[in-house]
């Protein structure tokens, strides 16, 4: 999520998702099974003032760093198993 926490863009597209969200309204990230950063729908990642208060950039841009490591992993683990399924 590029958006603020907040955002009627990013309110319009989690509630209709099914994305767990903490009583704060922060993304719930990091359940048991599940990628880092990766939030209870298993295609929506978190990061930044999304999942903790507003903090300092430096760490939104990690989350960022992170969200991409997670989603590569993920996107190369469906890669290998439809080419196993072939």
């Amino acid at each position: 999520m590029a958006n603020r926490c907040g955002s009627r863009y990013e309110i319009a597209v989690l509630g209709t998702s099914r994305v767990k969200r903490a009583r704060s309204g922060k993304v719930v990230i990091g359940a048991r099974g599940r990628l880092s950063h990766q939030a209870s729908h298993p295609e929506f990642f978190a990061g930044g003032d999304n999942v903790r208060d507003a903090n300092l950039f430096v760490r939104a841009v990690y989350d960022g760093s992170e969200v991409g490591r997670s989603i590569a992993s993920m996107l190369v683990s469906t890669a290998v198993k439809a080419v196993a399924e072939v």
